[in-house]
């Protein structure tokens, strides 16, 4: 099932207090909503978002131009019950504001994003790379002029058609379905700027559903409709076929603080899903202290050397920890004994019914050798074998450097990868300084034969470490009926195929 433009709604870019953006037309239960909304003035204002939507990790962005400057925010949210119209609260300033709703989308994947500015006449933005056959990639370009009469970025990877391209906007927007999955390259068009105006130009990437046999990888139509967690209906008697026994529910920003920090839960965690908890602080000689009903993976947790802790430079400590979600759970605080500086994740993950959480499995890594090649390679193989989902995280000495979010490699040897997904980086200036980032591996063929291997580029030297985690589940195998499937076996998972 392909991910696809929906609609969308605008409005003018005008002079206002708060923007009302019309409500796309047709909006369904679980579309993916996509909010870009843009303010300009000498100093402009905070723009708090309709409720319900999360904001990409780095929004807002900005663009100047002389004395003013264009922030832009760019937030999603999936769509429940949606009545009525959407207002960003804001102070008064030039300002204007799109939704796009996207249909078919994955509900167990967060929306990709990238973001790239200059100035010029060419609007670039930087490339991505889905996961999914079929999913739907977004083009926005913000610029400095009004828009009218542009043409959306060339090539078939994917072949884009404009959505939104008005003479009274300052927002451009193209969407084309990405038939299979892979990095799309850097998409550009010529923009309504003169020289030396600024530009930020975006891609959004929508995971779309798939299902079908391991190789193609699948997820469920509707999680509850699974039977013994690979089966559904498709409503006219069909039997399809999910593979993946683990998807990505969701996280949300990173959370700083200094002697405690307070990460949040995404909001659709629900029963039976798995939340990874990870702290990274400094100094490196601080206690992370585990949080009630959390259970600290010892072997995810430690520090990079005794270096003292100073700006931008130190070892750092981290912590790793798991708990099943639980009806009333809500944000935990984990305290850091003598701490200076920490920032804190939850992720969570489901898994397909008729499954049960095995006792996830860590393994650590640290680089203390300053540079812009960063690389963790884990004191141990935690045991990668297929359909496991692997999950990292770490953690460097400053804010000094930034993760590049696109650069994320992951291997391990004898093992098939998908790949990586780079769910948020983060940097504070809270204490003497710390930067975190991480992501996920969702479908792994092959059994490992090594540690793996985790890197990144940053923009500048740096040192730290950080943790993996691979998480797996088992069959229910009490309790249900036998079905009989040998005809199918091809298309199982492997621990359904004896």
């Amino acid at each position: 099932m392909a991910a696809g433009f929906r609609s969308l709604g605008s409005t003018t870019f005008a002079t206002r207090t708060n923007t009302t953006i019309t409500s796309p037309a047709g909006i369904q239960t679980n579309d993916f909503l996509i909010l870009f909304h843009v303010v300009e003035s000498a100093s402009p204002p905070a723009q708090t978002l309709p409720a319900g939507f999360t904001r990409f990790t780095g929004s807002p962005w900005s663009i100047t131009l002389g004395a003013d400057t264009a922030k832009m925010e760019v937030a999603w949210k999936l769509a429940s019950s949606e009545s009525g119209d959407y207002t960003v609260t804001h102070a008064s300033a030039l300002a204007e504001g799109v939704v796009i709703a996207i249909s078919g989308g994955d509900t167990g994947t967060t929306p990709q994003i990238t973001r790239n500015n200059g100035t010029g006449t060419t609007s670039t933005a930087t490339g991505l790379t889905p996961v999914a056959n079929d999913s739907l990639i977004v083009f926005v370009d913000n610029v400095w002029q009004f828009m009218g009469a542009l043409s959306p970025p060339t090539g078939t990877t994917p072949t884009f058609t404009e959505q939104f391209d008005a003479g009274t906007s300052v927002i451009y927007v193209a969407t084309g379905v990405l038939a299979t999955a892979g990095a799309t390259g850097n998409k550009a068009h010529t923009n309504s700027n003169v020289a030396g105006d600024p530009w930020q130009a975006f891609l959004v990437s929508v995971e779309a559903f798939t299902v079908g046999p391991e190789s193609g990888g699948g997820r469920y139509l509707n999680e509850a409709s699974a039977v013994d967690g690979y089966l559904l209906e498709d409503g006219s008697g069909v039997l399809l076929l999910n593979s993946l026994p683990i998807a990505f529910r969701g996280s949300n920003a990173w959370a700083e603080g200094q002697t405690s920090v307070a990460p949040t839960i995404e909001a659709s965690t629900t029963t039976g899903d798995m939340m990874l908890l990870y702290v990274g602080a400094k100094p490196y000689d601080a206690t992370i202290v585990t949080p009630s009903g959390w259970t600290k993976l010892d072997a995810g947790s430690g520090s990079n050397g005794v270096v003292a802790n100073g700006i931008d430079v130190g070892s750092v400590l981290w912590a790793t920890f798991y708990r099943e979600w639980q009806s009333g759970d809500s944000t935990p605080t984990v305290s850091i004994t003598s701490g200076d500086v920490a920032l804190g994740m939850i992720q969570s993950f489901w898994k397909t019914s008729g499954r049960s959480w095995d006792t996830p499995v860590a393994a650590k890594g640290s680089d203390t050798t300053s540079a812009t090649d960063f690389s963790l390679t884990m004191d141990a193989n935690p045991g990668i074998t297929v359909d496991d989902m692997l999950v990292n995280f770490a953690t460097i000495a400053g804010n000094n450097a930034a993760f590049n979010s696109n650069s994320l490699v992951l291997t391990a040897t004898g093992a098939g990868i998908e790949t990586e997904t780079t769910t948020g980086s983060a940097s504070t200036l809270l204490g003497f300084d710390l930067a975190a980032s991480n992501g996920y591996a969702p479908y792994v063929t092959g059994t490992a034969s090594a540690a793996p291997v985790v890197e990144w580029t940053l923009t500048a030297a740096q040192t730290g470490g950080g943790s993996f985690v691979r998480l797996r589940t088992s069959i229910l195998t009490a309790g249900g009926p036998i079905l009989n499937l040998l005809h199918m076996a091809p298309y199982l998972p492997s621990d359904m195929r004896s």
